[in-house]
């Protein structure tokens, strides 16, 4: 049907369309042009095509209307996965659900979402996981060439697999030990075939392969996702391209006094930020803040973590994590390190 021409709005009025918008076959027919006055709240009074939605208000536990900051435009920001691994039921529970949520905010209430989903490629699991396939790629290709009794006698091959079995991360010395076999592996198949090409890759860098990894796993959740009918996100950001911007963040909550440096570290200042008339920590979650809570919140410190006679307080928690041998590092005003799992 026409739109009138005496509406006040610029497009189709809230008449033309029917009770819950228009369809959303297309980017032509965007819902924005029927809900772009700036005063949303008193758009919602006035306009018959939807019912406004009202959400659980975590602050005052009631239900209040959601009224968007920008018109018709909501921006979503979601946290992805850490991409160590394949994903479990967990993921498929998590994802599926704000799938459902996402699909009723855009093609029930016909809001105007950028859904934005961010994907933790820089962690200590992550780092963990690519040296534990390195060695284990090494020591395969070792016995292959050496022969078992070969690999019972080499030394390099003797310290890693006490090194693994350990379970201690000293990666710096995993790292060096997996270079030092792999030299000799390729040395030997010299040896035997003088026109032979290495066996294994001497180039490899934890500053590649934390990467590669990751990218890996990253691919195979998507494909997940899309086998139980999950939308893709808008936009996806990695941490790994976004170091810069992090570190230049993480600065400027050091400049207001917020965050601290200790051994190359950051670590942000919990008291600190408690003590401020304008700040209020754990809004969400009170019991945050108590003694038998701090374990779970360091949770996502990482099995890297350096010792706790870093912080000042125990609750603080890390921004920018000083780089030990064998882990990947960018550079920093506090030293080489990289993001903490927090930030």
């Amino acid at each position: 049907s026409s739109s009138s021409s005496s509406s006040a709005m610029s497009g189709p009025t809230a008449d033309a369309y029917p009770r819950f918008g228009p369809p959303l076959a297309c980017g032509c027919c965007a819902p924005t042009p029927w809900w772009s006055e700036p005063d949303a709240a008193a758009m919602m009074t006035r306009t018959h095509t939807r019912e406004t939605p009202r959400l659980m208000n975590t602050f005052t536990k009631t239900k209040t209307p959601f009224v968007p900051l920008d018109g018709n435009r909501v921006g979503w920001y979601i946290c992805g996965p850490t991409v160590y691994d394949s994903a479990h039921m967990g993921h498929a529970r998590n994802y599926v659900n704000f799938d459902v949520l996402r699909r009723v905010v855009t093609e029930y209430f016909r809001y105007d979402v950028r859904f934005v989903m961010n994907v933790t490629d820089i962690d200590d699991k992550i780092v963990m996981r690519a040296h534990q396939r390195r060695s284990e790629e090494v020591l395969a290709l070792a016995e292959k060439t050496l022969g078992a009794s070969g690999l019972d006698a080499e030394p390099s091959a003797i310290a890693l697999k006490a090194l693994l079995a350990s379970g201690e991360k000293k990666l710096g010395e995993q790292s060096a030990l997996s270079a030092a076999l792999a030299a000799t592996v390729n040395a030997k198949a010299r040896e035997s075939d003088s026109s032979s090409g290495p066996v294994v890759d001497e180039s490899w860098s934890i500053q590649d392969a934390y990467l590669t990894l990751a990218k890996r796993f990253e691919d195979e959740f998507m494909g997940d996702m899309a086998s139980l009918n999950v939308m893709r996100p808008d936009a996806l950001t990695r941490v790994s391209e976004y170091v810069d911007k992090i570190v230049s963040y993480i600065q400027r909550i050091v400049d207001r006094g917020f965050a601290y440096e200790s051994n190359g570290s950051v670590y942000f200042d919990v008291p600190t930020f408690e003590k401020d008339a304008n700040h209020k920590y754990a809004k969400l979650n009170k019991a945050a803040l108590a003694e038998d809570e701090v374990e779970a919140a360091m949770d996502g410190e990482g099995a890297l973590a350096a010792d706790a006679s870093e912080k000042k307080d125990a609750h603080d928690f890390v921004l920018w994590k000083a780089s030990k041998p064998g882990e990947p590092s960018w550079a920093s005003p506090w030293g080489e390190g990289r993001p903490g799992w927090h930030i």
